[in-house]
């Protein structure tokens, strides 16, 4: 379906009893709702599931500026009013972490509760070294063919092979301006991140082969925050819901079980 927000075509389908508690899923980085199709199943048994291509990806609108958190989170809300839900849950993946953590810090009215994995906390400081590392990946995208780019990602990030096909079919219609837009977007938000730990519970998780960075800054996030509950996916890398969904759609469900009941 399309929802015309006030920013331009968002593609979205909702599955799951009408009156149940909603969850809203995030995907991440040059990727679509398909993200979360081995999760419909289950979490729409007991939730409301809406499930959306963010701005820039899929079948929603395109545009020309950076990324940037606020967008999105506005055509969220947007689509949650049209849809009559005043509150709900997020589940986020890796770039859909990011902007779970931003609505639900600029928005928290709106958010009962998020799950987020493969991302880092919005509201820590980053680290000079990983600030310069930042600094030479924009250069990095920029000069380099987008393909030796999505090989050197995919190195990085991708485990299993069901997730490397994932992730070819996905970036396979993201051209270099637009992975530039988005990259560099994200980049700057990332770097600016948020004032103040979100308050409402949250579940923080990562793959037991996600890069060093991400595991140990939810480590931190988990040590720090009484809000937080932490679960570390058995030999999975960046992809949980796609590499072993069995395993997240149980830490994620049961998560929200507790804190909607």
């Amino acid at each position: 379906m399309i929802f015309k927000s006030s920013y331009g075509n968002i593609y979205y389908e909702v599955y799951g009893p009408e009156d149940a508690p909603s969850i809203v899923f995030i995907h991440g980085l040059a990727s679509d709702n398909k993200m979360f199709h081995k999760q419909v199943e289950e979490f729409a048994k007991d939730y409301k599931i809406i499930i959306l291509n963010l701005p820039g990806h899929g079948k929603s609108f395109k545009t020309e500026k950076y990324f940037d958190f606020q967008t999105p989170a506005k055509c969220i809300l947007e689509l949650l009013d049209d849809l009559n839900i005043s509150k709900t849950n997020i589940a986020g993946t890796s770039l859909g972490g990011f902007i779970s953590q931003y609505i639900a810090y600029k928005y928290p009215e709106r958010i009962h509760s998020i799950a987020v994995d493969g991302c880092i906390p919005l509201h820590l400081e980053i680290k000079k070294s990983v600030k310069v590392l930042a600094k030479f990946y924009s250069i990095f995208i920029r000069i380099t063919p987008i393909v030796i780019t999505k090989f050197v990602t995919k190195k990085l990030l991708i485990k299993s092979k069901e997730s490397q096909k994932f992730f070819q079919r996905a970036f396979s219609r993201t051209n270099k301006k637009n992975l530039i837009l988005l990259s560099e977007g994200i980049k700057r938000e990332i770097l600016r991140g948020i004032d103040s730990p979100i308050e409402q519970k949250t579940l923080v998780a990562h793959g037991e082969y996600e890069i060093s960075l991400i595991k140990n800054m939810c480590e931190e996030w988990k040590n720090t925050q009484n809000n937080v509950e932490y679960i570390k996916f058995p030999k999975v890398g960046h992809l949980a819901v796609i590499e072993n969904p069995e395993i997240y759609n149980k830490a994620v469900k049961e998560f929200f079980d507790r804190h909607n009941s």
